[in-house]
């Protein structure tokens, strides 16, 4: 659904545009204006979706799959409306040459004010790329460079309002990308000023860490009410001590089930290892849960789970969950470290094998061979029809699998995975 929306959305403005024409022959007779005007109002309509994207709206994860997956989508929009964006004043001056007084003021500040709304609109959102993609910043401060993009978004309302165009001149087409931009403030201020209190926020405290190797598993327990999530999930969480109060995504690695919930998270970066330091009573701010990588895990299919490194997080929930409630189907568990020492969890699978009669445990261990391949799971498989695949884990491994599974004539339906590289 979500790309059924941001296809007709696109394509809507675009219809607007040739409606507006009094003339639709003459959008031939301009090129270079008629095709900058087109690139501007789909560039500002992907813009504004690009607010939706990431507001962490529940919906978001029904309509596209997942968090991940609505972040991919946002970065993926985000930079083709920027480029749309980046075209309009380019076209405008071109095709104003030879006049370079006229060419100049799409480009630079000028003495005309709307002009200039638009100017400080995409040189506001060029910086603003800079930092997401040039320069290399610690999380918390990559995250708070975002929300400058308000700004942005604030320029690029008032250059709409005050420019004499097809906006100005055409209802439907004004009422379109101003409800655009509406939509878009709306959920900015949303996300920015009121998602800390308005969203699904829940208050935890810390009851225990313990340290596994370069893993650290943190206990909270509940102050009111209890956050409800499915295994599998995730949530973002913040600490109130110094220097770990920037909500990150972390996997539960507990059933819904459990008095407390547990987060398992691999020491890596700039600020997971400061969660060594977490002190014990420590209050936390949990928002979530989130989520897909379970969509059907609990139905009787037989499942193939694939994973490596800290993936292997949310599928400790997962099977602890069916350690509860068997269902009648099997379970084919991959996990893939560089050695055993660093599969953190090899001992718990190895338990469940003995727990769970539909339970079958294939470790792999890199350090004495090749790169786990699909071909090797394809061989330690009755068959591969009417199976679900889940993948967790780095993306290159996700990504690489994934890829040769479909190569084995499995259906990208029922390949379902999950990656939390949001930045």
């Amino acid at each position: 659904m979500g790309y059924v929306i941001t296809f007709i959305s696109a394509f809507f403005t675009l219809s607007l545009y040739v409606l507006s024409k009094p003339i639709p022959g003459s959008i031939l007779l301009n090129p270079w204006l008629s095709i900058s005007q087109i690139l501007a109002l789909i560039g500002i309509t992907l813009f504004s979706f690009t607010y939706v994207l990431s507001s962490r709206w529940y919906y978001l994860e029904d309509w596209f799959g997942g968090l991940d997956k609505v972040y991919k989508l946002h970065h993926l929009i985000g930079s083709i409306a920027f480029v749309m964006l980046i075209h309009h004043p380019l076209l405008l001056a071109l095709n104003a040459l030879p006049d370079l007084s006229t060419a100049s003021g799409f480009i630079f500040l000028s003495s005309s004010l709307a002009y200039n709304f638009g100017v400080l609109s995409l040189y506001s959102m060029i910086l603003l790329l800079v930092f997401t993609f040039l320069i290399k910043l610690p999380y918390d401060l990559w995250l708070k460079t975002h929300d400058f993009m308000g700004l942005s978004l604030a320029f690029a309302v008032i250059h709409v309002l005050t420019i004499n165009s097809d906006i100005s001149r055409y209802l439907p087409l004004k009422l379109w990308i101003l409800s655009w931009l509406f939509i878009a403030v709306i959920f900015y201020v949303s996300k920015v000023f009121f998602y800390k209190y308005l969203g699904p926020h829940y208050r935890y405290q810390v009851s225990s860490v313990k340290i596994i190797g370069d893993l650290i598993e943190i206990y909270l327990s509940p102050i009111s009410k209890v956050l409800k999530f499915s295994p599998g999930q995730y949530a973002f969480i913040g600490f109130d001590q110094s220097g770990l109060k920037e909500p990150h995504p972390f996997s539960f690695s507990s059933t819904p089930n459990d008095k407390q919930i547990r987060f398992s998270v691999k020491m890596s970066g700039d600020y997971t290892p400061k969660l060594k330091g977490l002190m014990l009573g420590t209050t936390a701010s949990v928002w979530g849960a989130y989520g897909r990588l379970n969509q059907n895990f609990f139905s009787h299919r037989d499942v193939v789970c694939i994973t490596g490194g800290i993936g292997v997080t949310p599928f400790v929930s997962l099977i602890s969950a069916e350690l509860k409630q068997p269902k009648n189907r099997q379970i084919y568990f991959f996990y893939t470290a560089k050695s055993e020492s660093q599969a953190t969890y090899h001992q718990t699978f190895l338990q469940y094998t003995k727990d769970l009669s539909n339970f079958h445990y294939f470790p792999y261990f890199t350090n004495t061979k090749p790169r786990l391949s699909a071909v090797y799971i394809a061989k330690n498989l009755s068959h591969l029809n009417d199976k679900i695949f889940y993948l967790c884990g780095p993306t290159s491994m996700m990504l690489g699998l994934t890829e040769q599974l479909l190569n084995l004539k499995i259906k990208r339906s029922n390949i379902i995975f999950e990656d939390f590289s949001f930045k």
